[in-house]
């Protein structure tokens, strides 16, 4: 959940609409709601590109026999630009064939605005559901827009009964490793190399 390539964001400023800077205010809320069928396509238009000027990398732990994580600063820093035309078409596929089985999306908006979003699995496995997805559009992070969409998942798990929450996220995606784990979240399996780009994946988990 990724093309590697420089991104400028040219979007113009447009003062009491622009999300980011309502976001600023004392009198802003975030409405956070189930995205219906029809508003899957939105999704697209998010910014999802990550910047990035360092990568965890894998190494052995204290012991000898466990892993660890080691942040690595990159030079020069480079932008992941996660969602090209091709993939934004085979992802949007895959939300509406995930919204038909059940699984739970919900939308972060801000006047009226979708500014982030969070995919919940439908399928309880261990009693553990799995976040799929949660992205924040890149002008509007830092202000609590995803910790709104994960309390809101979280707080669904529990109503149901589910005990646990898991999800997964790249190695290279230090900005996402850090907000979970100041979310609470606690490593629980590494792989060095998961995708083509030998990009490794971490898991995380949260008992609730």
């Amino acid at each position: 959940m990724n093309s590697q390539h420089p991104v400028e964001d040219n979007r113009q400023v447009s003062g009491a609409n622009d999300p980011a800077l309502l976001l600023g205010s004392e009198h802003m809320d975030i409405l956070i709601r189930e995205l219906r069928f029809d508003e899957l396509a939105s999704l697209a238009e998010l910014d999802a590109s990550v910047p990035n000027d360092a990568v965890y990398d894998v190494v052995a732990g204290e012991s000898g026999v466990s892993l660890a994580l080691q942040k690595r600063s990159l030079d020069p820093p480079a932008d992941r630009l996660t969602w090209g035309a091709n993939e934004i078409a085979s992802r949007l596929e895959l939300w509406r064939e995930n919204h038909r089985q059940g699984c739970k999306f919900w939308g972060a908006f801000v006047e009226g605005r979708l500014v982030g979003f969070c995919l919940l699995s439908s399928e309880v496995v261990g009693n553990t559901l799995q976040i799929y997805s949660i992205f924040v559009d890149r002008p509007c992070r830092g202000k609590g827009v995803g910790s709104r969409l994960m309390a809101e998942a979280e707080e669904h798990c529990r109503s149901t009964g589910v005990r646990a929450v898991y999800l997964t996220t790249t190695l290279g995606n230090v900005k996402a490793i850090e907000f979970y784990r100041k979310l609470g979240y606690g490593i629980v399996g590494i792989h060095a190399r998961v995708y083509k780009e030998a990009d490794g994946q971490v898991a995380f988990c949260k008992e609730l």
